[in-house]
């Protein structure tokens, strides 16, 4: 069920349990052959719930579904739209998403593995690192792409935090310190996002200059580039909107459909989409 809602993904199950299993082979738990046996009858399932879903969709929808597998796989070695990002981008941005102390845990934990080999710390380490390491290599890079790393790192952060409480040092007040960031830090880059004590304006300039564009062509087929909020401007206005610049073929054959092409000029156009006269060009305030 998670392939079909979350896709390839989702498979970060079947080697989080194999290792699981293996480590549970020293005492008789799982054998070998236990161990095989298992991954095929998991393997039986994925394809049987899965595979229909996708039997149907390329039998009665073949030109959508070999667009969607096309734009899966572009996601791997092109960068799409703004997502283009190093490397190092997820592992950097663990630290916006969990508080910059989470390296302090994840280093914790590759250390509990080396020295104690507990399952519970290996398998925690897994499902952490393969996907981090597989989307670090994809080149369109989004942080939504981890998330399902976020039941293993808060596990995580609760062994380390229970580590750290147990630790006899003769500093205290620095365990302490350290226990209060762990959850503190994480804390505050939410109040920043959501920003919940500013007055944050509904209806700011370019949504009513966005609006009176529409009211004014109401029955024509509208598509707006460069806009910065494409998805907001499609939920204020009747338009298809994107954030990037279109090409020159991507203009002559969305005209060819009959959309009416506009471009946000709030910001500098590149001189070969300027002056056609194909195109319009609307300033919305950022």
């Amino acid at each position: 069920l998670a392939i079909l809602t979350k896709w390839l993904p989702a498979l970060i199950v079947l080697p989080i349990w194999i290792i699981f299993a293996y480590q549970k082979y020293s005492i008789k738990k799982y054998s070998v052959k236990r161990i095989i046996s298992y991954s095929f009858l998991f393997a039986v399932v994925v394809i049987s719930i899965a595979a229909p879903w996708q039997l149907y969709i390329m039998s009665e929808f073949p030109l959508e579904a070999s667009y969607s597998y096309g734009y899966n796989k572009k996601h791997f070695f092109e960068a799409l739209g703004p997502h283009g990002r190093p490397f190092y981008f997820h592992f950097d941005n663990m630290r916006i998403i969990f508080g910059e102390l989470i390296y302090f845990p994840f280093a914790w934990l590759i250390y509990a593995v080396y020295r104690k080999k507990k399952s519970t710390h290996l398998v925690l380490l897994f499902w952490i690192v393969i996907p981090y390491i597989f989307f670090s290599l994809a080149v369109t890079k989004m942080q939504g792409y981890i998330f399902f790393c976020a039941p293993a790192i808060f596990l995580m952060t609760a062994l380390f935090y229970n580590y750290i409480q147990q630790y006899k040092i003769k500093s205290p007040i620095l365990i302490k310190l350290v226990s209060i960031l762990l959850f503190a830090l994480p804390i505050r880059y939410s109040i920043e996002r959501i920003k919940p004590f500013s007055t944050i304006d509904r209806n700011p300039a370019w949504i009513s200059a966005l609006q009176k564009l529409d009211q004014q062509t109401p029955s024509a087929k509208k598509v707006i580039f460069n806009c910065k909020h494409p998805v907001e401007a499609m939920f204020h206005a009747d338009v298809t909107a994107y954030a990037t610049l279109p090409s020159n073929e991507e203009i002559n054959a969305i005209q060819s459909k009959g959309y009416q092409i506009y471009m946000d000029n709030s910001v500098a156009i590149p001189s070969p989409l300027l002056n056609r006269s194909e195109i319009e060009y609307v300033h919305l305030s950022r």
